[in-house]
């Protein structure tokens, strides 16, 4: 994701799931360097999300939790390989 444009994806995706497309590119390119260039979540990437549901009530003492349990990425490193 991290390779190709927003206005790419914005392209690719549904016109009822971009909505609006000039906010939706707006939006994703304020959060584009969140993702990695292999697609491969970071440690600190999966905390930041559970810091985030944490401090939003959502999940409760989610920064407790092993972040390096909570993602299966075997998906995408066959991915990866066929490359």
């Amino acid at each position: 994701m991290a390779a190709n444009p927003v206005e790419k994806w914005a392209d690719a995706l549904p016109a009822e799931l971009v909505g609006d497309r000039a906010a939706w590119i707006e939006s994703f390119k304020a959060q584009k360097e969140t993702f990695t260039a292999d697609s491969l979540p970071t440690r600190e990437a999966v905390m930041s999300v559970l810091r985030t549901f944490e401090a939003v009530g959502q999940i409760p003492n989610a920064t407790k939790m092993d972040p390096d349990g909570l993602v299966d990425t075997r998906f995408v490193k066959k991915a990866l390989e066929r490359k």
